[in-house]
């Protein structure tokens, strides 16, 4: 089946199979690289993906895939795990928001960067169980903004590749406490625009940043 259809999503070479039973959820469980393979691109209608609210438990997304669309993953409320190719070029706007039961997020290396809407925010919005996240070395611009609101990420790690952070990045992020710039030293870090990117936003934590030549922290 080469375009399966679903209030408007369609998913490119989606089995006939698979499609029909993330509609009536009769497919549950762990969704392999295997039976999406020949997948080329997700996509959204408005604020509603194809795996949007399903009940799937972990996916592996085929390195056959080059785009997601928006909210893809929205209100999964079972997923616990996803691997994310770096085929894919950009992580789209609330990618996984509310996936409140995500533990695990692999970014692959070659993801550039975030979109398409409003330069990818909110993408770990509401991931209530989510504590770390590790993007990969290839993305340079971290458009993003609320990325981690109302989330329960402490740990976020940026890879060496990073050169700019979006000023609202980490707004209403409140329980990041540690940062890790693998390609940053400490002045090149106090030194970005924007800086803290709304970390300072809430008070009563301390927050350390890891960069190549030491740590430094910042108490709010």
């Amino acid at each position: 089946m080469l375009i399966a259809n679903r209030n408007g999503m369609v998913v490119s070479k989606l089995d006939l199979q698979l499609f029909r039973g993330l509609v009536d959820g009769s497919i549950t469980g762990d969704i392999t690289a295997e039976m999406l393979n020949g997948i080329t691109q997700i996509k959204s209608a408005g604020n509603r993906g194809i795996f949007a609210g399903t009940t799937i438990t972990s996916i592996e997304i085929p390195t056959t895939c080059t785009a997601i669309g928006t909210y893809a993953f929205q209100n999964c409320g079972q997923l616990r795990s996803i691997v994310v190719p770096g085929t894919v070029s950009a992580i789209p706007d609330h990618m996984l928001c509310y996936c409140t039961s995500l533990t695990s997020v692999v970014l692959g290396e070659g993801i550039t960067g975030f979109g398409t809407l409003n330069s990818g925010g909110w993408v770990f919005e509401g991931c209530t169980s989510l504590h770390e996240v590790v993007f990969p070395d290839s993305i340079s611009n971290y458009s993003s903004y609320q990325c981690f609101q109302n989330s329960s990420v402490t740990h976020v790690t940026f890879g060496t590749g990073c050169t700019a952070i979006n000023g609202k990045f980490f707004e209403n992020s409140r329980y990041v406490v540690d940062v890790t710039f693998r390609g940053m030293s400490m002045a090149a870090v106090q030194g970005m625009a924007d800086y803290p990117w709304q970390l300072n936003q809430h008070s009563g934590r301390t927050i350390t940043f890891h960069c190549t030549d030491g740590d430094f922290t910042l108490t709010t």
